[in-house]
C-alpha cells in the first residue's frame, strides 16, 4: 500500500462517522422535553425534524416511546398536515420495528 492510499483510507475512516452521525437518545429526550417551549410558528418544522431524528434511532421500545410521546405533543395545537404525517409515519415505523404485545384482550398503547 502506498502513502496516497494510506492517507485516503485514514481520511475516510475519520470522515465516515461524521457523515453517518446519528442522533443520540438523550438529544431526542431533550427535544421532546423542550417542545412545548418552541414558538408556535416554529413547531411544525421542529416536529418534522424531531420525527426524522426519532426515525434514525435503532428499533427498540425506547424508540416507540419517543414516537408515542411526539404523537401526543404534536396534537397540542394545529401543526399542519405535513408535521402530523411525519409523526404518524415515525410512529408506524417504530411499531413495525418493535411491535408492542397485547396484554390479554386489550389493544396495547400506542396502537
Amino acid at each position: 500500500m502506498n502513502l496516497r492510499h494510506f492517507i485516503l483510507l485514514v481520511a475516510i475512516a475519520i470522515a465516515a462517522p461524521l457523515l453517518h452521525a446519528e442522533v443520540k437518545a438523550s438529544q431526542v429526550e431533550n427535544q421532546l422535553r423542550n417542545l412545548r417551549s418552541v414558538p408556535e410558528d416554529q413547531k411544525p418544522a421542529t416536529i418534522i425534524k424531531l420525527a426524522a431524528d426519532i426515525s434514525s434511532l435503532p428499533a427498540n421500545s425506547q424508540k416507540v416511546s419517543y414516537a408515542d410521546a411526539l404523537e401526543h405533543l404534536s396534537t397540542e395545537g394545529d401543526m399542519g398536515k405535513q408535521a402530523l404525517q411525519a409523526v404518524a409515519d415515525t410512529l408506524t415505523a417504530a411499531l413495525i420495528g418493535t411491535p408492542v404485545a397485547a396484554k390479554g384482550d386489550k389493544v396495547p398503547m400506542p396502537y
